[in-house]
């Protein structure tokens, strides 16, 4: 299965993220200030994609948010 959906259901949520589909070839955008990553693949390139939508999700490109457990 191509892994260009998940990367485009991974990017549509984010405001810090833009991805770009042409000629056969997938450019995604990520800005974290001050700088901006740039990945660029080919559309069909499964395993880039998914190591990619994981970053996204869970790696070094996830949102970090700060979680505090309430006092019980």
């Amino acid at each position: 299965m191509k892994q260009i959906g998940n990367l485009a259901a991974a990017c549509a949520h984010r405001r810090d993220v833009k991805m770009e589909v042409f000629d056969h070839g997938v450019i995604v955008r990520i800005w974290q200030p001050p700088r901006e990553v740039t990945h660029y693949f080919p559309w069909d390139a499964d395993n880039a994609i998914s190591q990619l939508v994981y970053e996204l999700n869970h790696g070094n490109y996830a949102i970090k948010v700060n979680y505090r457990p309430q006092a019980g």
